[in-house]
């Protein structure tokens, strides 16, 4: 893109869907934020379908993010990213964050 004079940016968002090729890898691996009942990932709607926010209060998801960021956008020309939709919307205030190190509620 770059050697064409184009610099893009990707618009890219927190959450899965939950028919998302990777979904069932970062569920398995703890990396989204979870349910107050099940511990299973939260679920909330996002756009049409159910999705699981990241939680971006866990190291192990920031590593993910970023090497999938790296990766799969800026080492193949994409000049810049824009995280979308940051503002999450889980209706389940009780949901539970990383919390670096200390579980915490998501309210």
């Amino acid at each position: 893109f770059h050697n064409a004079g184009l610099h893009l940016a990707a618009n890219i968002k927190p959450c899965l869907l939950q028919d998302h090729p990777r979904y069932n890898e970062v569920a398995e691996r703890g990396l989204f934020i979870r349910d107050s009942e099940t511990d299973e990932p939260e679920r909330s709607s996002f756009w049409d379908d159910e999705g699981s926010n990241l939680d971006f209060t866990n190291p192990q998801t920031i590593q993910w993010w970023q090497e999938g960021v790296t990766t799969q956008l800026l080492e193949m020309g994409i000049a810049s990213t824009w995280n979308d939709n940051n503002e999450f919307e889980v209706w389940d205030g009780e949901a539970r964050c990383h919390g670096f190190g200390q579980t915490i509620a998501i309210k």
